[in-house]
């Protein structure tokens, strides 16, 4: 009697892989890549700007801020996000624009920078903007704004403008943000 031997499994796998192969459709030819970052677009004190992404720990609606005493008009209070204190700022007052009357529009934008977090108030979050690499442009192409100061370069966006990108790190280390008490002079002593 004749008895054929059945194949080994490894043959087997072999001739599945090449029936694959033969039927796959090809890939389209691969697209050029380029980077992309995710900027959050926002207004503060009239003028449009971006800030990283991941520079945001989240977006709340401004609501109930616990009064701090002796601050400066500029710091609106603190908020319990989550169990945790977080001081609140009005940015547009902050930049000496005016303290910022409530619109259903603002938002706190939760700016993160190492272990530092602060909520600034803004004139209105417009959404995600994707940008490539490529549209950086350095700070001293920039028109200088009210929170030049603060802006770690800009981006160009679709209508060729030069959107300033808002770095919470400058923010952080500026002095006067950093000591938002009211001072009092001191008793003369006679």
């Amino acid at each position: 009697m004749n008895a054929v031997a059945p194949p080994d499994p490894f043959t087997l796998l072999q001739d599945l892989a090449r029936t694959f192969t033969k039927a796959a459709s090809r890939l389209p030819a691969q697209a050029e890549y380029s980077p992309v970052a995710t900027m959050v677009a926002f207004q503060l004190a009239g003028c449009d700007a971006l800030v990283d992404l991941e520079c945001l720990s989240e977006i709340l609606p401004v609501r109930h801020l616990t009064r701090l005493p002796q601050v400066q008009p500029w710091m609106r209070g603190i908020a319990n996000v989550r169990g945790k204190l977080l001081p609140v700022v009005d940015g547009a007052e902050f930049l000496g624009q005016g303290l910022t009357s409530p619109s259903k529009h603002q938002r706190i934008l939760v700016m993160v920078s190492d272990d530092f977090s602060a909520g600034v108030i803004v004139d209105r979050v417009d959404g995600l903007r994707h940008f490539a690499h490529d549209m950086f442009r350095e700070r001293q192409e920039l028109q200088a704004g009210p929170f030049h100061r603060f802006v770690a370069g800009g981006l160009i966006d679709a209508n060729q403008r030069i959107l300033p990108l808002f770095d919470p790190a400058l923010l952080f280390q500026d002095p006067t943000f950093r000591d938002a008490s009211l001072r009092r002079p001191a008793a003369q002593t006679n």
